[in-house]
C-alpha cells in the first residue's frame, strides 16, 4: 500500500481529497493511495464531486476509528474515543458543502435537445376559453401575424 501527498491539492483529486480529511501527515496515513483511488472510481462516477468523494472517505475513516477507547496509564489520559464522532462530524459538514456547491446554478441546457425552437414541431393551442371571442384572433402565447385578418376572414367565411 502506497500513500502519497504532494502539498498542493489543486494536482490530483486523490490530492484534493486527502487535503479535504486532512489526510496530510506522512507519519499518521489514515488512508491508503489505492484506497482514494478505489473511492474515486466508486463515487466520482455517480456524483461527480471531489468533495462528496471526500465526505465517504470521512466516512470510513470515523468507521476506523468507532471501536477505539480513551487511554488513562500513569496520570496520562489520551482521549481518542471521538475521533469516531470528529471525523463523522467531518463527514456532515463535507456533504453540506457539497449540497451547497450543487445548489448553485441549475443548468438545464444539457436536458434540452437544442436550445432553439424546432419549426417542425407545431406549438399546442389549448387553454381555457380560447374560442369565446374568434374576433380576437388567435389566443396562444405568439398570436398570429396579424389576427385581425384572420378573425375578418373567419367571419366571412361564416364562422360568425
Amino acid at each position: 500500500m502506497t500513500w502519497e501527498y504532494s502539498g498542493d491539492p489543486a494536482t490530483s483529486a486523490k490530492d484534493e481529497i486527502r487535503f479535504l480529511i486532512q489526510d496530510t501527515d506522512e507519519s499518521i496515513q489514515l488512508l491508503s493511495d489505492e484506497e482514494i483511488e478505489y473511492l474515486l472510481g466508486t463515487w466520482m462516477t455517480s456524483h461527480d464531486s471531489t468533495v462528496y468523494v471526500a465526505a465517504v472517505a470521512a466516512e470510513i475513516i470515523a468507521s476506523k476509528f468507532a471501536g477505539v477507547v480513551n487511554i488513562s496509564a500513569d496520570g496520562v489520559s489520551i482521549n481518542t474515543a471521538d475521533l469516531s464522532g470528529r471525523y463523522r462530524e467531518l463527514a456532515i459538514s463535507l456533504r453540506n458543502l457539497y449540497k451547497a456547491g450543487a445548489l448553485g446554478v441549475i443548468d438545464i441546457a444539457n436536458l434540452m435537445y437544442d436550445a432553439n425552437k424546432d419549426p417542425s414541431i407545431k406549438p399546442l393551442f389549448a387553454s381555457m376559453g380560447q374560442h369565446d371571442n374568434i374576433y380576437a384572433g388567435q389566443q396562444n402565447y405568439g398570436g398570429v401575424i396579424d389576427p385581425w385578418s384572420q378573425a375578418h376572414d373567419r367571419v366571412e367565411g361564416g364562422y360568425a
